[in-house]
């Protein structure tokens, strides 16, 4: 497992953020709240990325899609 920057000490355990659950799939928040379902990792994948884009980040999407 890789160490974060700025970490120190024992690196934490960490799970995956991606779970399967009956063929349909979720990502997992800090908050350990699932959030889904999608289709495919792919599908979960990209949720994930438009989640935590930063707010100037998703205007300027909108306006370029």
């Amino acid at each position: 497992m890789h160490r974060r920057r700025g970490e120190k000490g024992t690196i934490p355990h960490r799970n995956g953020r991606f779970h399967c659950i009956n063929q349909q799939w979720f990502f997992s928040t800090r908050e350990q709240r699932l959030v889904g379902p999608y289709r495919d990792q792919d599908e979960a994948e990209k949720a994930l990325e438009r989640q935590l884009l930063p707010p100037i980040a998703k205007r300027f999407n909108r306006f370029g899609q």
